[in-house]
């Protein structure tokens, strides 16, 4: 800069400012508006716009905020897109949300990364779980931690195993302590499948489905075996498709299981034992006729012994069977021959599908043809085979046509017969639950069905108990290693009162319905502990009050038999014109007065009167509480067991199976019922109180169809069936006889090595004669004695008796005239009758006899005295009388 101020001072001498603000002042040269100049002082803050301005910073600066707003704008676009895209991916199959090189995700205090299903579980479809990928920028084949492994491999597992809630640890290795090989947690889980899995969640919409779902899945796997875990009820809806599930697996597990049409479908405790065979039902007692027929072939009089069947299809040929030898009777006479091995056996299959009880009885239904039949009548046909051993069977098909009558008529028949058989009746079992037929009462899989085969089987167990008929027990067996429960190892629970029902309260009055002749009471819907209906059961006991004289009181013991019109309830009588307690009873063969019987019990004459009663299994006990006549004790608190009460009655009644409803029937209406104990149970629910066992195998595999084993998938059992089920109950009975455990019986042609000895008791003779090599020494009501013993004394026999006083006749052998007069032995003008000696009544020694002195005493025989004489036929006369006892030859030489 040139120029010097106006004092002369150079410009280039002025000091040089090193800071100026905005509001100092410059001398300046300023151009006027007019044009002119002149010098003035300039603010550094007008000359600094001046500057901006003409640059053009200002418009710059506008530009850049302008251009800054419009960014800011379009990256917040751009991130709510992106926010958006993220969302729109979440829960998308294949779906994926991603963020670029630079990103950072950043989890600070107590932040959360949750990875949630990427599908929910929607029905029988379970969820599809999202996968959370660690991926970490390190080399995966380094090594971590102190065992070596790759971070790749930590990676996997981690990738599996670490997860937040809906992830998925399918894959992730695990590796049992002490095994060798890691398995995926998917592999280990399908060890022990359980019906959750499948979806299951207590409700039939969803339960069916899942347990047919997992059933197809343990058929893959060939496993039966499905887990229900504690605390879900899997509730099946009744339906065959239900029963086909349940059908093809053994379920197992601490929850519960539900079936609407049956109760022999349950969930089985994993700790239950497997169930072994229970005592035999057939005895040497039941077998009398077929053990002569086995002394008889012992002793050459018959050339074998004969064994038959009678019957519906489940022994016959048509019995969906493979081979003769997957027959039971096939297994039945190998029994028979491994226990008499020494004896020929026959057999003959007289058996027809599809027949009856009815059948059976009738005079008209024909033989099949394979008999070769000499009758044109199935039983007579039967009866003229001459059988010594006879199994009758019949129940499948008897369901809603059950004829008592009929199943009496014919066992009777046969064990009437001249030579009759030993009758052994058998016990079908049930069929499979998953099957059905066109016919409404073969709905297997239905309880209707179910009851009305127990009706029966029931009723021809407590039949052949009562009658001393020997019974296989096929329905036990099956339902005890199938349905996993015996119905008849009973334990009955007590009810809890309900107050909404007809039995508020123990030791209150029920609620009765009066009726035009008599009050009535049904047993309520109360339940005990393990769920048990007062309304369907099959066994009870009831103790309950009467408040006044109720003149006749029933009480129903059984189902209702459609087939019959016999009561089937217990009557007690207070109404007797003798003033004793009375009772009768119907077992559905005939009228319950024909039972009536009047004891020596006087009717109370002060009321109320305590009564027990109780029906268990084919027993039923009535008893009722007497005044003691040696002490003042009274039951108090115990009428409710009846301790200390009187039998009214206590025995075994045919009656018929099936859950049915109680009912009590009283005549007088103004007596007033009080129930102070009711338990109950039911035999035809696994869970109504028998004995619990863990089933062999499942409800479909003894019936299974196949061509390599047969079966029908109904009723008709497969090999493996007929191995578990029948052949084994054949193989349980005692076939034999055993004298170390039963009463002998000595059957003719029998013999006894070493001796008989009996050291108590009598020998009884019940019929024919007591026989010896040589002849007959008499029935029982011609021989008395007083005490003898039989000794040998080198090839004799020695008989000596101890008279019972001094001078009676110790041994007296006298037979009878049909009047009763003492008739003789030996020759009486007419014939010979006998040969006998004895005492008479003095003592002395009598003789009798076609040979021997004729009623004379041997001091009354003639005595011969002399000498002897030389003749040599007077000699062969006197030697034969006296041989004879006709002479005393005392002659001398």
């Amino acid at each position: 800069m040139s120029g010097t101020t106006q004092s002369g001072t150079p410009i280039t001498a002025l000091k040089v400012a090193t800071a100026v603000a905005a509001t100092d002042n410059v001398l300046g040269v300023v151009k006027n508006t007019d044009g002119t100049q002149e010098a003035q002082q300039v603010p550094v803050g007008v000359i600094g716009d001046a500057v901006s301005e003409a640059a053009g910073i200002p418009a710059a600066v506008q530009a850049a905020e302008n251009a800054a707003t419009t960014a800011q704008a379009a990256s917040d676009a751009s991130y709510k897109n992106a926010t958006q895209a993220v969302n729109d991916k979440i829960g998308v199959a294949g779906g994926a949300a991603e963020l670029d090189n630079k990103a950072q995700l950043l989890l600070q205090g107590e932040s959360a990364l949750a990875v949630t299903p990427a599908t929910a579980a929607s029905g029988t479809t379970p969820a599809t779980p999202a996968k959370l990928k660690p991926l970490l920028p390190l080399d995966e084949t380094a090594t971590v931690g102190n065992a070596g492994n790759t971070l790749g491999d930590a990676v996997s597992q981690a990738a599996g195993a670490v997860q937040a809630n809906g992830g998925d640890a399918s894959n992730a290795l695990v590796l049992a302590s002490g095994a060798s090989a890691a398995r995926t947690v998917s592999d280990r889980a399908s060890d022990a499948l359980s019906v959750q899995d499948f979806g299951a969640n207590g409700t039939a919409a969803d339960d069916v489905p899942a347990l047919t779902s997992a059933a197809g899945v343990l058929d893959v796997k060939n496993a039966v075996r499905l887990h229900v875990a504690s605390g879900l009820n899997l509730t099946m809806d009744g339906s065959l498709a239900s029963a086909t599930a349940l059908g093809q697996i053994i379920p197992v597990g601490s929850g519960t299981l539900e079936d609407a049409a049956s109760s022999l479908w349950a969930l089985h405790p994993e700790h239950l034992p497997y169930a072994s065979m229970f005592p035999p039902t057939v005895l040497p007692q039941h077998l009398v006729e077929f053990h002569q027929a086995i002394a008889n072939f012992r002793a050459g009089t018959i050339s074998y012994v004969y064994v038959g069947v009678m019957g519906d299809s489940i022994f016959a040929t048509a019995s969906n069977m493979v081979s003769h030898t997957e027959n039971a009777m096939y297994a039945w006479m190998q029994a028979l021959r491994e226990q008499f091995p020494d004896v020929t056996f026959r057999f003959k299959n007289c058996a027809i599908g599809g027949t009856t009880w009815y059948d059976m009885a009738s005079d008209t239904y024909a033989p099949p043809g394979w008999m070769n039949p000499t009758t044109a009548v199935w039983k007579t046909a039967v009866a003229a085979e001459g059988f010594h051993l006879l199994l009758l069977h019949s129940a499948g098909n008897d369901v809603d046509v059950f004829d008592p009558v009929s199943a009496d008529t014919i066992i009777r028949y046969f064990q009437g017969l001249a030579n009759p058989p030993s009758v052994v009746v058998g016990l079908s079992y049930t069929p499979s639950k998953s099957s059905t037929t066109s016919a409404s009462y073969h709905a297997y899989y239905q309880q209707g069905y179910q009851n009305g085969l127990h009706l029966i089987i029931h009723w021809l167990r407590g039949y052949c108990l009562k009658n001393g008929v020997g019974f296989l027990d096929f329905y036990r067996w099956k339902s005890m290693i199938i349905e996993g429960f015996d119905p008849d190892e009973m334990a009955l629970e007590q009810i809890v009162p309900d107050a909404t029902t007809s039995l508020p309260a123990f030791g209150s009055p029920v609620t009765s319905v009066k009726g035009q002749y008599n009050t009535s009471w049904s047993f309520p819907a109360v339940k005990n502990g393990r769920g048990d209906s007062a309304d369907t059961l099959t066994d009870f006991a009831i103790a309950y009050a009467l408040s006044a004289n109720p003149s006749i009181i029933g009480l129903s013991i059984g189902s209702n038999c459609t087939n019959t019109v016999q009561d089937k309830d217990f009557y007690v009588f207070f109404n007797d014109a003798s003033g004793k307690i009375a009772y009768s009873w119907s077992d559905g063969l005939e009228e319950n007065a024909n039972n009536r019987v009047v004891t020596d019990i006087p009717v109370p004459t002060t009321w109320p009167a305590y009564m027990n009663f109780m029906v268990k299994g084919s027993q039923v006990v009535v008893q009722i509480w007497q005044t003691l006549s040696n002490t003042t004790w009274t039951p108090g608190s115990l009428v409710s067991l009846g301790t200390g009460f009187t039998t009214i009655f206590a025995g075994l009644i045919p009656r018929f199976g099936g859950a049915f409803t109680p009912v009590v029937s009283w005549s007088n209406q103004d007596t007033e019922l009080s129930v102070y104990n009711l338990c109950i149970g039911n035999q035809v629910s696994v869970t109504g109180g028998g004995r619990r066992y863990m089933p062999w195998a499942t409800n479909d595999a003894p019936a299974k169809a196949s061509t390599a084993a047969g079966g029908s998938d109904a009723y008709h059992l497969n090999a493996y069936g007929v191995r578990d089920i029948l052949a084994h109950v054949f193989r349980a009975q005692v076939w034999g006889f055993d004298d170390h455990l039963f009463a002998p019986v000595i059957y003719g042609g029998a013999s006894i090595a070493g001796g008989l000895a009996v050291t108590s008791g009598n020998i009884t003779q019940t019929s024919g004669s007591l026989v010896n090599e040589s002849g007959t020494v008499g029935p029982k009501s011609n021989f008395a004695t007083q005490g003898f013993n039989l000794t040998t004394a080198g090839d004799q026999t020695v008989l000596t008796t101890t008279p019972a006083t001094s001078g009676a006749a110790s041994f007296v052998y006298r037979p009878l005239n049909a009047d009763g007069t003492n008739a003789n032995l030996g020759y009486n003008g007419s014939g010979f009758t006998g040969v006998g000696f004895g005492c008479d009544d003095d003592g002395t020694l009598y003789c009798s006899g076609g040979f021997g002195v004729f009623n004379k005493k041997v001091t009354t025989i003639p005595k011969i005295t002399g000498a002897k004489s030389t003749d040599p036929i007077m000699l062969q006369i006197m030697t034969a009388l006296s041989s004879f006892g006709l002479i005393n030859d005392a002659t001398t030489s």
